[in-house]
């Protein structure tokens, strides 16, 4: 069964997205990086990080041929091959000799709540 506890979300100092997937006792972090050209596997020292702002759950969804997630035609999978056989369904009703449905991963994100503080 994969690891779905939630990843904690940074921002990081080019404003993209920084999701950890793994953390170590030594302060290195591996985890995910999302900009507007995709996603990419990266990894840092604690502290590089600028601000937590939330946390997200990676899941996989399908996308089409211009690489968007089917969101409202399709839920979200927790497991890998549930979304890989939704996208291997929808590829055999397809008529085209090219397959444009595929499996990619996606996170739902979840933003730190603020506390709002009233004066009196």
């Amino acid at each position: 069964m994969e690891n779905k506890q939630p990843k904690k979300v940074y921002i990081s100092r080019v404003k993209n997205l920084l999701i950890t997937t793994n953390e170590f006792k030594n302060g290195t972090i591996y985890g995910d990086e999302v900009s507007l050209v995709g996603v990419e596997s990266v990894e840092w020292k604690q502290g590089e990080e600028k601000h937590c702002i939330g946390t997200a759950i990676p899941v996989y969804g399908v996308v089409d041929k211009d690489n968007q997630v089917l969101t409202e035609q399709l839920p979200f999978y927790f497991r890998k091959d549930f979304a890989t056989s939704a996208a291997k369904q929808m590829n055999n009703s397809v008529v085209e000799k090219k397959k444009p449905y595929k499996v990619r991963k996606v996170y739902l994100f979840y933003p730190l709540r603020r506390e709002k503080r009233w004066e009196k």
